[in-house]
């Protein structure tokens, strides 16, 4: 299984809606969205179980995204 179906795979366990993308410099970003603290237990998720696969990261804060049901993978 690869990052991004990995990455859904993991939020879907949590209260979350989102997404996640390859970006065409070969890196992947994702977006989630829910309360702070469901957002912290995915991102440690994430990087307990995809660790290995992440060479760096940044986390930014961005404008809630309306009419999201879910977490996808973004094309």
């Amino acid at each position: 299984m690869g990052f991004r179906a990995t990455a859904r795979s993991i939020a879907r366990a949590f209260d979350v809606t989102g997404w996640v993308r390859n970006e065409p410099d070969g890196s992947v970003t994702l977006e989630a969205q829910g309360r702070a603290g469901e957002i912290d237990l995915l991102l440690d998720a994430i990087r307990e179980r995809l660790g290995q696969n992440i060479r760096g990261e940044r986390v930014t804060d961005v404008a809630p995204a309306t009419g999201e049901t879910e977490f996808r993978i973004a094309h």
